[in-house]
């Protein structure tokens, strides 16, 4: 099967105006009527044609009976879930199940000290200073979540000192921490989570 009759078989055509600007047609899924991408841009979902994904394709997400995988994916990226799979802390598909654990992921995921966060390019290196200022329980506009804050150094034509903080509400619903997925409807949630992981 080539791209074209991939999106025959699991997507349609229509005009789906834009705040009221031209754009190209829509592909749209049979499934749900979800947004697949723009015609003329078909080569660039060539990746789930490659998996088999060929049942229940929405946004971000769809079924391979090839592979008996359930799909999450965005503009990063994309993984595959199955009977057996594991979601742990660090993975994109993690939702922490308490207070403590959602700390912990984030803590781990705006670790300075790790070199892969540093980035370089022609004119300027940025190192992050300090791991982290300080991590507390805090309210922002009556919200209740965690504060997470660390010291950027830029260095390069001109040297300055960059102070970051992300606020990151409490969830209305805990998510299940680590665990296996010993169902293809379990396989299905990580899908999902993983999607959202990486939008």
């Amino acid at each position: 099967m080539n791209i074209k009759e991939w999106f025959q078989q699991v997507a349609y055509l229509k005009f789906v105006p834009i705040n009221g600007i031209d754009v190209p047609m829509s592909w749209l899924s049979k499934f749900d009527d979800s947004y697949i991408t723009f015609e003329g841009l078909e080569d660039g979902m060539k990746f789930l044609l490659d998996r088999g994904i060929t049942e229940e394709l929405s946004h971000g997400l769809g079924f391979s009976p090839k592979h008996n995988k359930w799909y999450g994916w965005s503009h990063r990226a994309i993984c595959g879930f199955g009977i057996g799979s594991l979601t742990k802390l660090d993975d994109c598909s993690f939702n922490p199940s308490c207070k403590e654990e959602m700390e912990q992921s984030m803590l781990s995921f705006w670790d300075c000290s790790n070199p892969h966060l540093w980035r370089e390019c022609e004119e300027e290196t940025v190192v992050c200073k300090n791991r982290l200022m300080r991590s507390c329980q805090t309210r922002e506009n009556g919200t209740l979540g965690w504060l997470i804050a660390y010291d950027t150094i830029f260095i390069g034509a001109d040297r300055y000192f960059s102070v970051n903080q992300r606020f990151s509400p409490f969830p209305d619903k805990w998510g299940k921490g680590e665990w296996v997925a010993e169902t293809l409807d379990d396989a299905k949630q990580m899908a999902i989570d993983f999607c959202e992981g990486v939008s």
